[in-house]
């Protein structure tokens, strides 16, 4: 009634999926190894009603591990790529990576900030 659920996709489909910055992101590094990223979001449109902006930003700050995985998130690499590469880089275990940079990508998609493109189950 007040919204669809999204359907649920297969891990194997997930960890296949290409995370990607969305172009109403800007980023500004940080001297600590971090980034500030900045999105610019548009109000839903009973908030438009009353206020006169129709767009907003966001500003979120990433710590140094946060803008590793965010810096790989160009549309080219896979999740199962991003979550090897980091299990390697701080050395731990596939399954841990796995969890973590599942979470923090998931995060980036409830903030919009990266979008993921899903492969077509025929190619």
């Amino acid at each position: 009634m007040f919204g669809k659920k999204k359907p649920a996709i297969s891990r194997e489909r997930a960890f296949a999926a290409k995370p990607k910055k969305l172009p109403t992101v800007r980023v500004l590094p940080q001297e600590n190894g971090g980034m500030r990223v900045t999105v610019t979001l548009t109000r839903p449109a009973v908030i438009r009603f009353l206020s006169s902006e129709a767009t907003y930003e966001k500003t979120y700050e990433l710590d140094s591990v946060g803008r590793i995985v965010y810096d790989q998130c160009d549309g080219s690499r896979r999740v199962s790529l991003i979550v090897r590469e980091f299990a390697k880089k701080y050395t731990i275990g596939e399954a841990e990576a796995e969890t973590a940079v599942a979470q923090f990508l998931s995060m980036l998609m409830r903030k919009g900030l990266i979008a993921m493109s899903l492969e077509d189950s025929n190619g």
